[in-house]
Order: structure tokens, then C-alpha cells, then sequence
């Protein structure tokens, strides 16, 4: 059993390292100047003159596929593994999709929510504009800021006993407000 792996080895190995001429399939496509990149269970991966490729063994000549050791259990084990992987992959991605048609439901249903609960207030506030008699003023009326006024001209305001108002030119030509200053 060892020599046989060991024998397999050996031979991939030197069909790796080797450039071949060509490589036929059996549907009859030639690939010339090839150099073996990878085997895997299922086909054989390599490049040539005009890029990379990748062939099935079940593409491949007798000779090939027991030139680089091919095995029908093995190739079937491993095109079941990727089927599996590919239909866990389309289930994972029709869940995320389901997944994100729900979350846009959802969220169109709160925008429809939005736009009703807009339009009642609207609508509200029609109603209560028809039953108001009374034509809402074009300005607002603002609330008093705090400043009270108390009625008294602003003369009145600034008479102070021995004071000349700013307006009447001060006592004895002096800068108005300031009584005795300016000699």
C-alpha cells in the first residue's frame, strides 16, 4: 500500500514539474505548452499558452486520468461536497434575502404609519381652522419679552431733581447728563 502512494506520489510530482506539449480532451479540445497547477479530486488544474483551465477527469483520456491518479470515489465524494456547499450557500442567501424583504416591509409599513399619523394631523388642523370664526392673523403676535412700560414720556423718565434731560441741552452747556463737568 506504501509503495503504491508512494509510486502515485512520485508521479504527480513529476507530471507537476514537467511542462507537457499538449493535453486533449475528449470533447476535442488541445491545449498546448501546459504546466500542471493542481489536482484535485474531481479534475486537474493547469495553465497553457493562451491562459489556465481546468479540466474534469471524466473529460480526460484513460491515460490522463491514471496518469494523475484519479479516483471515481473520490471524485464523487468531493462533487457531493460541493453541491452541498453550494446549497447551503443558495439557503443562506434566500434567508438573508427573505431576511431584508422583510426589514423593507417593515419599514414601508412605518413610513405608511408616518404619512397616515401626518395626515390626520392635517387633517385636524383643518378642522379646527373651519370651526375657528376668527382669521389667524397674517404676523404673529409675539409674547411681551419681560419689559414693562410704565406709561411716562421718556422726558419724564429721564427728570431727576437737579438733572437736565439729554435733550434740553444740559445745565450751563455741560455735556448732557453730566451736571458740572466741562467747565
Amino acid at each position: 500500500m506504501r509503495a503504491i502512494f508512494l509510486f502515485s506520489f512520485v508521479a504527480l510530482a513529476t507530471v507537476h514539474s514537467a511542462p507537457i506539449a499538449k493535453i486533449t480532451t475528449l470533447r476535442g479540445k488541445t491545449f498546448c505548452q501546459c504546466e500542471i497547477v493542481s489536482v484535485h479530486p474531481d479534475g486537474v488544474s493547469f495553465t497553457h499558452a493562451n491562459g489556465a483551465a481546468k479540466v474534469l477527469f471524466t473529460d480526460l483520456s484513460n491515460a490522463w486520468r491514471s496518469k494523475l491518479g484519479y479516483n471515481a470515489d473520490k471524485a464523487s465524494a468531493y462533487q457531493k461536497e460541493l453541491a452541498d456547499k453550494r446549497h447551503a450557500n443558495a439557503t443562506a442567501k434566500a434567508k438573508r434575502e427573505q431576511e431584508l424583504n422583510e426589514a423593507m416591509a417593515e419599514a414601508e409599513k412605518a413610513a405608511r404609519y408616518r404619512q397616515l399619523g401626518l395626515a390626520a394631523q392635517a387633517d385636524a388642523a383643518r378642522r379646527q381652522q373651519s370651526a375657528n370664526p376668527l382669521p389667524q392673523p397674517l404676523i404673529p403676535v409675539l409674547p411681551a419679552l419681560g419689559a414693562v412700560h410704565d406709561g411716562r414720556s421718556i422726558e419724564q423718565s429721564y427728570a431727576r431733581p437737579g438733572y437736565a434731560t439729554p435733550w434740553r441741552g444740559g445745565i450751563y452747556g455741560n455735556y448732557p447728563g453730566y451736571p458740572g463737568a466741562g467747565f
